[in-house]
């Protein structure tokens, strides 16, 4: 797996040669050549772009985890590689197999474990409310079926931002809302790569179960 994150913001032309990504730049006709096996994540910031098909071939090939915005800067589409691990049906087999018990736990401490983690960041900040957040990660239960994920989040983003009106929503226009969606996905692009990459099949979750959701476990 690369390093390099490649991030472009300018009008360009993409192909392949001699095993390298060349980026040819419109408005100056520069050029910029990047070996294929250096690069982790691409992400295209912008609509002006044209991409040749062995690019795309190629970046699959090379586990490149890949994110196209909108006109918007949204982000609407990601490219992962398509599953390439030997032991894919094996894996598959045990992940469809997993119980629901066996899912309530592993959901439990994923919750847990974010929910410290949140108090960590507060108390890095010295905001005393982290002190909030670790009695609530003390009484996760099953499947959190206290909703102590979403008591936790509301504490956490009025915190950090300073806000006691602050909402953490996907689909909201206001500038911390956006920056945190663009940050998401940029992640959710990477994690969809790694989680395909290891042979899971992201379709099923631990937790999520959206029919129209091809990354539930990526989501959890």
């Amino acid at each position: 797996m690369g390093w390099k994150v490649v991030h472009l913001t300018r009008a360009c032309k993409l192909k392949i040669k001699n095993e390298n990504l060349v980026i040819l730049f419109y408005d100056d006709n520069s050029e910029v050549k990047v070996t294929l096996k250096d690069i982790d994540f691409i992400l295209f910031d912008n609509t002006q772009f044209s991409i040749t098909g062995k690019v795309i071939e190629l970046l699959g090939k090379n586990n490149i985890a890949t994110l196209f915005i909108d006109d918007e800067f949204t982000p609407t589409a990601i490219l992962i590689p398509y599953h390439r691990h030997s032991t894919m049906t094996e894996i598959a087999h045990i992940q469809i197999s997993l119980t629901k018990e066996f899912k309530e736990k592993v959901w439990q401490s994923i919750i847990i474990s974010k929910i410290q983690n949140q108090a960590k960041v507060l108390q890095l900040c010295q905001n005393s409310k982290f002190n909030e957040l670790e009695k609530l990660a003390l009484q996760v239960q099953l499947y959190d079926k206290n909703n102590d994920e979403a008591q936790s989040a509301r504490v956490y983003w009025r915190a950090i931002f300073g806000n006691p009106r602050f909402k953490r929503a996907q689909g909201a226009k206001d500038l911390d809302n956006s920056m945190l969606n663009y940050a998401y996905a940029i992640i959710r692009a990477t994690m969809a790569r790694n989680v395909s990459a290891s042979g899971l099949l992201p379709v099923f979750g631990i937790w999520h179960s959206n029919k129209y959701n091809a990354f539930n476990l990526v989501d959890r």
